[in-house]
């Protein structure tokens, strides 16, 4: 069993951890305790099947917590030794084993409150990441625009895929297994080039996506079809922490299609409908989330909105 190591002022010692208590299949788990025994910083390290950055080994480092700058700082300085051990040449962080699950820091709150399914972080944690020798990987934004329509560029999109034999439907509630099965076989397709991907298993992706069918409109997730096989979908959730302090607003939060040039246009189209559909629902805002500052996406939407938010992800030559 793979130990947590537990790092105090004077000495080194290795506990054998609970069953189950590597979360997100971390290869390890480092504790930075104070004088008096409780734990000032904590992350997890992976380092078995994490990708090559530029031909160089990564490690990842993630489930990063510090009550303090100093406490951080020096995590991060052992969590980088305990790394290059293993034989990482690059640590990458914070991120939780892969991008399918928690990544990046938010670098720049601006002034829109949090919302749903965004990733939160003291504000002190990036500069903890930096003066422990870490550089910027790379940046995200997350942008807001109305929800409104754009009848004449939506009917466009829609010529264009009506003459190549795209349908789009909403989500099928009674049939939301196969439903998400289809939303993983295009997922994978589709985020196959994406900067850091790693595989993911069917089974580990609708445990991730199923919880969220309880909140969901299905009347806002939009599934593109040619002779009904699902080839393209647009996700967009609720924002749950809206209560009565806000706008209603909706998280445009996934959008993915299969590759190939007949579909050229397809995100436009469902990012326009949905976006419609919106706007009749009575949502005020369309937030379009943690957007990779080099992703197609990301020219769409920046056409339409405002950034709200910058986050960023980490590395450091080891």
């Amino acid at each position: 069993m793979i130990p947590v190591e537990c790092v105090t002022s004077k000495r080194s010692q290795y506990i054998e951890p609970a069953a189950g208590s590597l979360l997100d299949g971390a290869d390890a788990t480092l504790r930075l305790q104070d004088e008096y025994g409780a734990v000032s910083a904590q992350c997890s390290l992976w380092w078995s099947d994490t990708p090559l950055v530029d031909g160089r080994r990564s490690g990842y480092v993630g489930h990063f917590e510090a009550s303090s700058a100093s406490a951080g700082s020096r995590l991060l300085l052992l969590a980088c030794r305990r790394l290059s051990l293993q034989g990482c040449d690059v640590a990458i962080g914070p991120i939780d084993g892969s991008t399918w699950k928690k990544y990046r820091l938010v670098t720049d709150a601006g002034e829109e409150a949090p919302f749903f399914l965004e990733p939160k972080n003291p504000s002190t944690y990036p500069s903890m990441f930096a003066s422990s020798g870490f550089s910027v990987l790379a940046k995200y934004f997350s942008t807001s625009t109305a929800a409104s329509s754009r009848p004449a560029e939506l009917a466009r999109y829609r010529n264009r895929l009506d003459s190549r034999g795209v349908t789009v439907r909403s989500l099928d509630l009674d049939r939301v297994d196969e439903e998400l099965k289809s939303f993983y076989e295009i997922s994978t397709a589709s985020f196959a080039p994406n900067f850091l991907y790693q595989e993911i298993g069917a089974a580990e992706f609708v445990a991730m996506y199923k919880p969220l069918i309880p909140i969901l409109d299905p009347r806002l997730v939009l599934v593109a079809e040619v002779k009904e096989r699902p080839v393209g979908f647009m996700l967009f959730v609720p924002n749950v922490l809206d209560g009565s302090l806000g706008k209603r607003s909706v998280i445009a939060k996934t959008a993915a299609r299969l590759p190939g040039k007949s579909l050229a246009g397809l995100g436009s189209l469902l990012l326009l409908q949905a976006e419609q559909l919106s706007a009749e629902l009575g949502y005020e805002k369309v937030i379009h989330a943690l957007m990779h500052e080099q992703n197609a996406s990301l020219n769409i939407c920046s056409r339409y909105g405002k950034v709200v938010r910058e986050y960023a992800l980490f590395y450091k030559r080891i």
